[in-house]
């Protein structure tokens, strides 16, 4: 939904400036229009459907609809987003809310996105203390074997995920009219192949030094592309209230300055001797075969 925003800017920007009297709906009701669809695009029949979520202030669940004809300016149909909700509908609106942490505004989101992230860390140090937990002479080596693939193959899933979005974001910009498969295609597949390269390499440290130098150049490399194709630089962002293109460009830097970060203290800390996980990482456990 964020790349599609992201992409999506100057045709939005079009539809405000053309098609004023649809939005004029959501004047009046406490609500935040959260899809656009055009359908039939510069076409006699074209369309113009919006869907809005209620603020949680005002409704918890429910959904607004409203489909407008650019043809005669008439809106077709209309559905209030803080009347009329079902069971089923209050539900989904609940457990959209709670997923996306969009009830407390972007604060809350900056506290999803971390307790994601640290959720995250958790289960990979978790991954390598079980790999190193098992690492004992006792064990037969073909478990052993079973153990460094297990491990291999999380470890490329997981850290391959970041430089991969980077990558996708930054495609999607030299894409015409990117549509929801293309973003599908460029991000599946390139997860696919990246993956399937640190799973062939069978070391655990190429995994970790080559994604954390992709992601620090793929994420620096999200906002100096935005800001070349589109012209979104950081100032004029700010200055224009463009508030959501800039935190997702701020985001990107961010992490591949954390990145950059995390990289420079692991290899101080390796050139120390690292510790026993360092060491794991570094090394395929001993008489463990190919």
């Amino acid at each position: 939904m964020t790349t599609g925003f992201w992409n999506g800017q100057c045709l939005w920007q079009e539809l405000i400036l053309e098609h004023q009297p649809v939005l004029r709906i959501f004047d009046n009701i406490c609500s935040k229009i959260s899809k656009v669809v055009i359908k039939n695009y510069n076409d006699a029949n074209m369309h113009v459907i919006l869907e809005s979520k209620p603020d949680p202030k005002a409704s918890f669940g429910g959904s607004g609809k409203v489909i407008y004809r650019v043809r005669d300016q008439q809106v077709v149909l209309e559905k209030s987003p803080v009347k009329s909700s079902g069971y089923v509908e209050q539900v989904k609106s609940a457990i959209y809310h709670l997923h996306f942490g969009d009830l407390g505004g972007r604060p809350l989101r900056v506290i999803y996105f971390v307790l994601g992230t640290m959720g995250c860390l958790v289960i990979i140090s978790g991954i390598l203390i079980w790999l190193v937990a098992r690492d004992k002479s006792n064990v037969a080596p073909h478990k052993r074997a079973f153990n460094l693939w297990t491990a291999n193959i999380f470890m490329a899933s997981c850290l391959s995920m970041l430089p991969v979005t980077a990558f996708t974001m930054i495609s999607l910009k030299f894409i015409a009219k990117p549509t929801q498969a293309d973003i599908y295609h460029l991000y599946f597949y390139a997860w696919l192949v990246l993956s399937v390269y640190f799973i062939v390499r069978k070391k655990l440290n190429i995994t970790n030094n080559q994604t954390l130098v992709l992601s620090a150049v793929l994420c620096m490399a999200v906002p100096i592309v935005d800001g070349i194709t589109c012209g979104n630089w950081f100032w004029h962002t700010f200055s224009i209230g463009a508030s959501d293109i800039l935190f997702i460009d701020v985001l990107f830097c961010s992490l591949s300055l954390l990145c950059i970060v995390v990289l420079v203290k692991m290899k101080a800390h390796q050139a120390k001797g690292g510790s026993l996980a360092d060491r794991m990482i570094t090394a395929k456990p001993a008489n463990v075969p190919a």
